[in-house]
C-alpha cells in the first residue's frame, strides 16, 4: 500500500495546481486497484476511490461511501484524472458539498517536486 496526500489546491497563473493545505490522506492498494480515503474530521467514515467501469462516463473514478454495518457501497462523488502539467493528480468532486478544489496525488509526491506547496 502507498500513502498519499489529499489536499485543497489552487491553480497558479500558469495553470499548475498548487497545494494550499492537507485535508486528508489515503492509501492506494495496487492489488485491489482502489484507494481508501480518510478526510480530517470524518475519520470514522470510510470512502473508497475506484476506477469507473463505464468507458463512456465523463469521469475516470467513482467515490464510494462504505457502510460500516453492511458491505454496501454508495456512490457519493467522482474523480477526474488530470493531464499535462498536472498529470498524476486526480480532482475529487463530492456530491454532498462544494469540493471542486480537492485533489489527490497518486504519483510518488516525494520524488515529484512539480507539485510544491503554495506559498
Amino acid at each position: 500500500m502507498m500513502l498519499f496526500d489529499m489536499f485543497k489546491g489552487r491553480k497558479s497563473k500558469r495553470g499548475q495546481i498548487l497545494k494550499v493545505r492537507s485535508v486528508g490522506h489515503g492509501y492506494y492498494d495496487e492489488k485491489l486497484d482502489l484507494c481508501e480515503l480518510r478526510i480530517y474530521g470524518f475519520e470514522k467514515d470510510g470512502y473508497t476511490l475506484e476506477p469507473e467501469t463505464d468507458i463512456n462516463a465523463a469521469h475516470d473514478y467513482v467515490i464510494y461511501y462504505e457502510e460500516m454495518k453492511s458491505e454496501n457501497l454508495e456512490p457519493v462523488g467522482v474523480g477526474y484524472l488530470l493531464h499535462g502539467q498536472n498529470a498524476g493528480l486526480i480532482r475529487l468532486v463530492w456530491d454532498f458539498y462544494d469540493s471542486s478544489n480537492i485533489y489527490i496525488n497518486l504519483s510518488s509526491y516525494k520524488a515529484n517536486e512539480a507539485f510544491k506547496d503554495a506559498a
